[in-house]
């Protein structure tokens, strides 16, 4: 077996690449590296010498990460990527060359299971690309495999590149060790932190893949795919078991599936199990805005603290256009049972949806109002290579970069690559900034987060660091 380094790079500082929107986050918020991590633990249980890092929760100078390369002498090294880092994750792969000229360098992720002939020409250091989900590729390069039968790779043999096989979807997900373990095995949970979440949190995968179209979405369209797999209900409740009596100090679990809630029988029978089994734990989700009231009481009971939901717009049409497959009236029916089941809401909105004007961004911003969700997000269209997003606005021409930084500001923060001919991209932006004053800044709504803090001191912790982190962005 080959020894690996599985390694999420430096970037900027609290940069989070795991992301569905990669960025550095104005509340502070610094995800999991969960792919790798998932990786890291597949890969133990098939007996690979494996180390994870992550160089952007716990920064390491390079010259003192060049002699622990050096020192190590790793036969693998799989660096994670994001769009708008990818021109500085390759010129970590060419220093990392440098220091391991032997070492074989893979990029993993989103931009190049989307890009893999662009990144490889782009970095002729690099000599492949794991296209999609990370496990199956990277224990056979771990066996030695010959690359023409490594199923779900790109690669560079000589001056040409080939792709391999697609690679069989990854079904066997009782097969994954559980990401806690190896988050306390490699990472420090006290460095990760979500802004709406009770701190310190745990994230978890309940399942991958995500049926649902939406043309936007990067993961399903280019890294986890459309096919629904869910783990049995028992193992996660073992997991779950597993976090509590290990790791007593950690407030609330958060399932980063793209659509936690997407089989409602499988859905229901998880929260009966802990209802059953008296497994008091809070946790929150991804989901959509189409659950029931009964529903969300069972979730309740079920120690459900949060879910995050992706509203977008409340324009019908747009909706349907971006294959959203629900309506601002089930939305609002949505939103009103959960304040009867007494269920938070995450909500987030997007800006310079395609054919929008700055009317219907001001409609947008009276929506999220309206819906009141707990906290909301307000983003620009951020349209992923691989996307039918992407492709849609790039074939009309409106898409212009000039490197892929430019996803991002110079802070680090969302920004946007859209070149529409009637909405600037500054407009968009602007009107971001705006949404997050008018809707933070309501006199009801800090009444509201005071009262939070002086009567719920569980949230009182999460809100003063969430709001310490944001409050520059609310003048």
């Amino acid at each position: 077996m080959k020894k690996l380094l599985l390694l999420n790079p430096p970037f900027l500082p609290n940069y989070s690449r795991d992301s569905r929107s990669p960025a550095v986050t104005r509340s502070g918020t610094i995800y999991y590296p969960i792919w790798l991590s998932y990786a890291a633990g597949y890969l133990i249980r098939n007996k690979v010498n494996v180390k994870l890092i992550d160089a952007i929760a716990e920064p390491v100078p390079w010259k003192q990460f060049s002699k622990y390369l050096s020192d190590e002498n790793y036969d693998i090294i799989a660096i994670h990527t994001s769009t708008p880092s990818i021109e500085s994750d390759g010129k970590i792969a060419q220093d990392i060359k440098k220091i391991l000229p032997t070492a074989r360098i893979y990029l993993t992720g989103t931009h190049v299971s989307a890009l893999p002939e662009e990144t490889l020409k782009l970095f002729p250091e690099v000599d492949g690309v794991v296209v999609g989900e990370l496990e199956y590729p990277l224990l056979d390069l771990a066996k030695g495999m010959p690359l023409n039968e490594v199923r779900g790779i790109v690669y560079r043999e000589g001056n040409r590149i080939f792709h391999s096989k697609p690679k069989e979807i990854f079904k066997e997900l009782f097969q994954l060790e559980w990401v806690s373990k190896i988050y306390r095995k490699f990472l420090n949970i006290d460095n990760y932190f979500y802004s709406a979440l009770r701190y310190p949190v745990i994230t978890i995968n309940a399942g991958r893949g995500c049926h649902y179209n939406c043309s936007f979405c990067v993961l399903p369209q280019v890294f986890t795919g459309h096919n629904v797999r869910l783990r049995e209900v028992d193992d996660i409740i073992a997991e779950l078991e597993y976090i509590k009596s290990e790791m007593p100090w950690v407030k609330e679990i958060m399932f980063e599936d793209d659509t936690f809630t997407i089989d409602q029988l499988w859905l229901k029978r998880f929260c009966l199990e802990l209802i059953v089994r008296k497994i008091k734990i809070r946790w929150s989700a991804n989901a959509r805005a189409e659950l029931s009231l009964n529903t969300l009481k069972l979730m309740k009971l079920a120690g459900l603290r949060l879910l995050f939901v992706g509203f977008e717009s409340p324009n019908k049409k747009t909706l349907h256009s971006i294959h959203k497959g629900i309506t601002p009236e089930q939305q609002q029916v949505f939103m009103a049972n959960t304040r009867l089941a007494k269920v938070k809401v995450h909500g987030s909105f997007i800006f310079g949806l395609p054919g929008e004007t700055m009317g219907d961004m001001g409609d947008t911003i009276s929506y999220a109002i309206k819906l009141q969700p707990d906290t909301c997000q307000f983003f620009p269209l951020i349209p992923y290579p691989g996307t039918e997003m992407f492709h849609q606005l790039n074939k009309k021409g409106h898409i212009k970069f000039e490197k892929y930084r430019d996803y991002l500001t110079p802070e680090g923060y969302h920004s946007t690559v859209l070149a529409y001919p009637d909405v600037s991209t500054d407009e968009i932006l602007a009107m971001c900034r705006i949404a997050r004053r008018i809707f933070y800044r309501r006199p009801g709504y800090i009444l509201k987060k005071i009262s939070q803090i002086l009567f719920n001191p569980a949230e009182a912790k999460r809100i003063i660091r969430a709001y310490w982190n944001f409050r520059k962005h609310m003048k």
